[in-house]
């Protein structure tokens, strides 16, 4: 199989999950990104309530935003510093929802000192806690992932001239030679010159 970004085979046009399925939708980022994650929902038979509890790398992600999906809109959060963060979406009034697909998103900024590799992301719930609107647990499996952290090879560069400083009667003439990363926006290097001349070529190519 080859699954797109639908959770549908490209080839078969099979379905990635055959049975009621929490998963975590995996994707990657490098050093300082804010990257969305994803929990879903797939062959959803039907419920009134499901609480979870998603659990993060603190030491790769900072959660910094949760959102619900518009099919889940009566959902509430947790504390966002708590880890697992819990999730609570009860809608009783309503007859069963049916709905996959987003559950509820996840927004993380991928930590300067993250190692590179995957940063899990697990889910777990209780099973009291989904149930259907005759009050009968409903079971899920659960299928984690997470972020993967990449290291940008800064291979498309930019170099500019900073901190220009001209020749005076108490100063001599000056300038950093930068070096920025295009893709990422990282600093790749940093060269001081200071000369007692006015002449240094424009570097802003």
């Amino acid at each position: 199989h080859s699954f797109g970004t639908d959770d549908i085979c490209t080839v078969c046009g099979s379905y990635k999950f055959t049975r009621p399925t929490i998963y975590v939708k995996n994707t990657e980022g490098v050093l300082g990104d804010t990257v969305n994650v994803d929990i879903c929902l797939a062959n959803n038979p039907g419920i009134i309530s499901m609480k979870l509890n998603i659990a993060y790398d603190s030491d790769s992600l900072e959660l910094v935003e949760k959102s619900a999906s518009k099919n889940f809109d009566t959902m509430a959060f947790g504390p966002t510093t708590a880890n697992p963060f819990v999730v609570n979406w009860v809608d009783a009034i309503r007859p069963n929802n049916t709905n996959d697909g987003a559950f509820v998103t996840l927004t993380f900024k991928i930590k300067d000192g993250a190692p590179k590799g995957l940063a899990p992301i697990t889910v777990t719930y209780d099973s009291c806690d989904v149930f259907d609107q005759n009050f009968e647990d409903v079971y899920f499996d659960v299928e984690n992932g997470g972020v993967q952290v990449n290291y940008c090879p800064h291979t498309n560069k930019k170099t500019v001239q900073e901190n220009v400083t001209r020749l005076s009667c108490t100063q001599n003439a000056g300038y950093d030679r930068v070096t920025y990363c295009k893709d990422c926006g990282a600093e790749v290097s940093r060269t001081t010159f200071v000369t007692e001349y006015e002449s240094f070529a424009d570097l802003n190519t």
